[in-house]
């Protein structure tokens, strides 16, 4: 059943003033008396699933979307709310779990934000701490039933044990192999709905209640399960918690807001929530933390969020993260990568930002020479990496002008006499060129940045880009000659002044 934002408004301004629904009150009345426990576990109960049937045919019945406002039916949800509201007041004012549970098996269909339903005096915390006594020993009785099925296939008994090995020696991403099988759809998460919505409803009324009973937890699927339908507000009040240290529940925190934050553009609260989780899991554990930065070296939030946090380490644990990071010819994680490093310019001292350039433009500089050693390494295009800013910054700040001049020059010189030098292969000479174009292509950015001009360097380049054999060799598709007009402007920056 769906309701518009606008009648659910008014049903619920006149719901103070309305009778229970009749109907919907003698069905729930079947529900009284029963222990929390057994209502949790209503589909184990055939008796009690014939009940929350009925309620689902009750909603089933009623289409209140179209609703025009004067109709007799905007009175039945006025009624509906006043009834789910009568249980929602017992619970909080006598303490008792059951009568929220009913609350809960109604709104599951109304979805109506409690903060709405109750004024600021009625969800007052002092006065939902023996409610809140209660939920918390009903959740620390429960056994969440995090596993495999005895039916399921072999791989996914295997998958567990596999995670089981992995929880017993902090192993992130063992772990969550069975995590992420079971979130694609394999078996064996609870699913339990009504505890879900308990767990939700517990956060809302009493937060730094839920956080005690987060603190007493130790096993890794525990927290998935309780943070798996949380929204991001709360993910980030969790995360902002200091007395919440363990690090298998902040490394979920970080991967709850990192899946509500997919894209460049997110929010600074965000940011800011991932950042104190890093940092808590930091201060517990480095070597966890550094499977953290492997498991999400993808994403760019989390990479603005380390970066910030990076800003503030020691030389050895700045380059312990860079460590955390794989320098291959792709460059896919480029944004992530960038983003980064402007967090981490944003926060940083200017040693530790030397530190930094220092340590990637090495890294840098030794994977291109291995590269070059490498006979069957095979490269048909620019090699950008995801650290080309990083090493273009460092050629920008910390390079002389006359180192920048004469690396250009020789590079220069490698590529229009690289038929004079001896490869392996026609398939090796390619690649060379390729490499050579590489570092030709990140120094024309300092060379620009730096405002340079050489004669020298222009002349050079003005042969090269003349030379119509070998550009049609090695840069005939429109990508790569692209790419070599890109550098001709770096290198002519001036012309038009």
């Amino acid at each position: 059943m769906e309701i518009s934002e606008i009648i659910l408004t008014k049903a619920l301004q006149a719901s103070s003033n309305s009778t229970l629904h009749i109907e919907l009150q003698s069905i729930l009345q079947k529900l009284e008396g029963i222990t929390a426990e057994r209502l949790l576990s209503l589909e184990k109960e055939t008796e009690l699933q014939d009940i929350e049937n009925e309620i689902r045919v009750f909603f089933s019945r009623r289409n209140y979307y179209n609703l025009k406002e004067k109709t007799e039916k905007f009175a039945e949800i006025a009624q509906i709310i006043r009834t789910e509201k009568k249980y929602l007041l017992r619970g909080i004012s006598n303490g008792d779990v059951e009568s929220i549970l009913i609350f809960l098996l109604v709104n599951c269909y109304l979805q109506i934000d409690i903060e709405k339903i109750l004024n600021e005096t009625e969800i007052n915390e002092c006065l939902t701490i023996p409610l809140s006594d209660n939920i918390f020993n009903i959740l620390n009785k429960i056994k969440l039933e995090i596993g495999i099925s005895p039916n399921a296939p072999r791989y996914e008994m295997k998958a567990l044990e596999f995670a089981n090995d992995g929880i017993s020696a902090n192993n992130i991403g063992r772990t969550y192999q069975l995590i992420e099988s079971m979130e694609r759809g394999g078996s064996g998460f609870n699913n339990n709905f009504l505890l879900q919505s308990l767990i939700q409803f517990f956060v809302t009324i009493h937060f730094p209640y839920f956080v005690k009973v987060l603190s007493a937890v130790v096993h890794p699927l525990t927290f998935v399960f309780y943070l798996q339908n949380f929204k991001v507000e709360i993910l980030n009040q969790l995360a902002n918690e200091p007395l919440l240290k363990n690090r298998w529940l902040n490394f979920e925190l970080i991967r709850k807001i990192t899946i509500e934050c997919p894209n460049q553009i997110f929010q600074l609260a965000e940011c800011i929530a991932i950042t104190n989780a890093l940092r808590k899991i930091e201060s517990d554990d480095f070597s966890f933390f550094q499977q953290t930065i492997k498991y999400f070296t993808k994403s760019i939030i989390f990479n603005a969020s380390l970066g910030e946090l990076t800003a503030s380490f020691s030389e050895e644990n700045i380059i312990r993260v860079i460590d955390c990071f794989e320098f291959n010819k792709y460059s896919s994680f480029l944004a992530a990568r960038d983003k980064f490093l402007d967090y981490f310019l944003a926060n940083c001292s200017e040693q530790s930002k030397l530190i930094l350039l220092e340590n990637t433009y090495e890294r840098w500089v030794t994977f291109i020479e291995q590269l070059f050693l490498e006979d069957d390494f095979f490269l048909n295009e620019l090699l950008i990496t995801d650290f080309a800013n990083f090493v273009v910054l460092y050629y920008t700040t910390q390079v002389e002008d006359q180192e920048i001049i004469q690396q250009l020059k020789t590079i220069l010189n490698n590529i229009k006499y690289i038929n004079s030098e001896w490869s392996l292969s026609e398939t090796n000479e390619l690649s060379k060129y390729h490499l050579y174009n590489s570092q030709l292509y990140l120094l024309s950015f300092a060379y620009r940045n730096k405002e340079l001009i050489d004669s020298h360097v222009i002349q050079l380049f003005a042969e090269l880009k003349q030379d119509d054999i070998q550009i049609l060799r090695y840069c005939s598709d429109h990508k790569k000659y692209n790419q070599l007009i890109e550098i001709e402007k770096n290198i002519n920056w001036n012309s038009s002044g």
